[in-house]
């Protein structure tokens, strides 16, 4: 046997050990591949799949930002301050102007559908408006009640276009006719009120010290911003706000009477001494008064005795 039949055959026995698997594995690799992966572009993954990576690259993004933060700590660095808000720096505005009635009309056609918690809160409305409501509460309670038990505002909220209050009484008998009473009212002898929706009496138990209270809540709808109260009425009752009586100015002068009997009467001589007292000596038409002279002189007082 020649010495190259033995080094084929060791060839043939390492490729047949060797190669012949792979071979198999790359063949068994290449029918999976043709027969279930689709041709063109993988599909995506799936939401959940995207949804945890995202959830672990947030995670090593706070891990990372933590540890820098420390590192920065123990350092002594001083963390950069963020840059405010421009809106935070611009200044307060109060509310003193109403809006136009086209806004108003806008405001409620999109609001009113919401429900209130989802209305947005316009924070000058709302100051202005919260203490509005409170000062008619307030006055309808003197004007319909002024010896009943006392109804307080337990609540109140502006947002934009509506607001909604929650009062309380001792009583359902006073928190109805509080409530029928702020209904009726009217602003120039127009309702005042777009929208007045009461809500139903609930009974709020005794606690400790504190006796039991009927409680209301009620949602409403100015017809125009910023109603003055002295313009504001309840029929049959009067206005909340009467108006103030007449004052005399300070410091005004009484009228001078001029009638018959009076010594300032027109064509009667006018005497120094007054009423009740006579004139002097010198005629019941004469004056005593000393005349000016047009060069700054006193004229000497005329003589009453004859010559």
């Amino acid at each position: 046997m020649s010495p190259a039949r033995p080094r084929s055959a060791a060839v043939l026995i390492a490729l047949r050990t060797w190669l012949l698997p792979v071979a198999l594995g790359a063949g068994a690799f290449a029918l999976h591949y043709a027969l279930h992966v689709p041709a063109g572009k993988l599909p995506p993954p799936s939401p959940a799949e995207v949804e945890e990576a995202k959830k672990l690259a947030d995670k090593a993004k706070r891990d990372a930002e933590r540890k820098q933060k420390e590192a920065d700590r123990k350092a002594g660095k001083v963390a950069p301050t963020a840059p405010r808000s421009g809106a935070r720096d611009l200044p307060y505005e109060s509310f003193t102007r109403p809006r136009a009635e086209f806004l108003l009309a806008q405001l409620r056609e999109y609001y009113t559908p919401q429900p209130f918690k989802k209305e947005p809160t316009f924070e000058a409305w709302q100051t202005a408006h919260k203490a509005l409501l409170g000062q008619i509460v307030a006055a309808v309670r003197q004007l319909a009640l002024p010896e009943g038990p006392a109804i307080t505002v337990a609540n109140s909220e502006c947002h934009t276009i509506r607001c909604r209050i929650t009062l309380s009484s001792p009583t359902p008998e006073a928190l109805a006719t509080i409530v029928a009473t702020l209904e009726k009212l009217e602003l120039d002898r127009q309702p005042l009120w777009f929208s007045y929706v009461p809500g139903k009496v609930t009974l709020e138990a005794a606690k400790k010290g504190i006796d039991e209270r009927h409680k209301q809540e009620i949602t409403v709808i100015f017809q125009r911003d910023l109603p003055a109260m002295d313009r504001i009425t309840a029929p049959g009752k009067g206005p909340l706000r009467p108006p103030p009586p007449p004052t005399t100015p300070t410091g005004a002068l009484p009228t001078t009477p001029t009638g018959a009997g009076s010594p300032f009467a027109p064509g009667q001589p006018h005497t120094l001494g007054g009423p009740g007292k006579p004139n002097k000596p010198g005629g019941p038409g004469r004056s005593t008064t000393a005349q000016p002279s047009p060069t700054g002189a006193t004229a000497p007082e005329p003589d009453p005795t004859p010559k």
